[in-house]
């Protein structure tokens, strides 16, 4: 009966929720990055958890971390003797993951559907997928372009209009949640998707993007990580395959494109948050998506792809301080939609390439979306807040209106840069 009592707690505390209680959020400044470089070695080494890192608008250089209860003193010791400036962003990490699940006012007040009152599952989301497209009608269809590692599928929602004179309209590509823990940006992907569904018939606009474009939208890149933050570690942020020679489990599926793999801003270290995988596309993840994207090449207008935090709107490149060809066009674009974004909730969102104003990075989904398939408008949206991924759900529906906004500037000021021709 011991071994058995034994053997049940040891389940228990296998599946066991992990529990953020206690843990503290610091943001530390510094001049320069490599000051910061003993908070990356300690990712590696899982003693924190880094949220985010990079230039502010001071144009010094910031980390914030979740650190344990038991290390959290340690580690103010140690920006202390670095005369590293900080401040506590939370004292209990877990009091505000557990706010997620209070419900938030969608429903109540009338600006959009009550299944923005809260957060989904993956469950969840698939047959609400599926209700879009239903309702949508045939001018909607479901597919899937792959599975994960686990088996889960990857499954896109193509959205269209009327017919037209183009055999093949040009096309627009939205994704999230390629990091697992990122759920604002599922939610406001289904904001999108919600809108353009449910407005066709309302707003002459959204009646003018469907009949020019087609819509094709993957809501969670990331299915295996994504339901590992419902049910084992709400702040996963990578794919669940398993590692050889290695406890530590998954890898940054938006470091795993090929595209200047591992040159910079990405670790071979299969404990780090930024691991890039032993090969390009060793995450079938990232392979699924570039597979389709490639298949369809020369269809894509806009690429599309929604992280958080930070209120960011990035442009190419993440490896470099260079710029792509079109930056100047790219700009225009992205200024628009930030000054739009403004004007919906106050929100200031930054516009730039993500190698000037967040951090270096290669093997993203964005700059293999520039330099391979070479989709001309191409960025990152990195949503609200400006300190956290643990949003309540009563920001769900004002993230989405002024995301769903800026995507309605994004189009129509692309338009006038590039208008739309048949792709046949």
């Amino acid at each position: 009966m011991l071994v058995v009592c034994l053997f049940a707690a040891l389940l228990l505390g296998a599946s066991a929720k992990k529990s953020y209680s206690g843990y503290q959020v610091i943001k530390a400044t510094a001049q320069e990055a490599e000051d910061l470089r003993f908070l990356s070695e300690a990712e590696e080494a899982n003693r924190v958890n880094i949220f985010g890192q990079g230039p502010d608008v001071h144009g010094t250089v910031s980390a914030t971390f979740a650190v344990a209860p038991g290390l959290v003193d340690e580690y103010k010791r140690e920006l202390h003797d670095r005369r590293l400036a900080f401040r506590v962003l939370s004292t209990d990490l877990q009091r505000e993951i557990d706010l997620e699940k209070v419900s938030g006012t969608a429903g109540k007040t009338g600006r959009a559907d009550p299944w923005f009152d809260s957060y989904h599952s993956f469950a969840e989301i698939l047959p609400w997928i599926d209700q879009q497209a239903a309702f949508c009608g045939s001018q909607c269809s479901v597919f899937d372009i792959g599975t994960s590692y686990e088996g889960r599928p990857l499954r896109v929602l193509k959205i269209t209009g009327a017919p037209n004179s183009c055999q093949q309209k040009p096309s627009i590509w939205i994704d999230s949640t390629i990091h697992a823990r990122e759920w604002i940006s599922t939610s406001t992907n289904m904001f999108l998707t919600w809108s353009l569904i449910h407005e066709y018939a309302t707003d002459p606009l959204v009646q003018s993007f469907r009949d020019t474009y087609d819509f094709y939208i993957l809501t969670v890149v990331n299915p295996d990580g994504y339901d590992y933050t419902w049910t084992d570690d709400r702040l996963w942020r990578k794919s669940r395959q398993p590692n050889a020679g290695s406890a530590c489990v998954g890898a940054d599926v938006n470091r795993n494109f090929d595209f200047q793999w591992m040159t910079v801003g990405a670790s071979d270290q299969p404990c780090s948050e930024t691991y890039a995988g032993p090969v390009p596309y060793s995450e079938p993840e990232a392979q699924a998506v570039a597979d389709y994207v490639l298949s369809l090449n020369g269809i894509w207008d806009l690429f599309w792809t929604l992280h958080t935090y930070g209120q960011l709107y990035m442009s190419p490149f993440g490896y470099t301080v260079a710029l792509p060809p079109n930056y100047d066009a790219m700009e225009r674009v992205g200024l628009a939609a930030v000054q739009t974004i403004f004007e919906t909730h106050g929100e200031t969102y930054t516009f730039g390439p993500a190698g000037r104003v967040l951090y270096l990075s290669s093997g993203t989904s964005r700059d293999w979306a520039a330099g391979v398939p070479l989709i001309p408008f191409v960025y990152t949206l990195e949503l609200r807040d400006l300190n956290s991924f643990v949003l309540p759900p009563s920001e769900i529906v004002p993230t989405g209106e002024e995301i769903w906004a800026a995507l309605k500037t994004t189009i129509s000021s692309i338009q006038l840069e590039k208008p739309p021709t048949c792709v046949n």
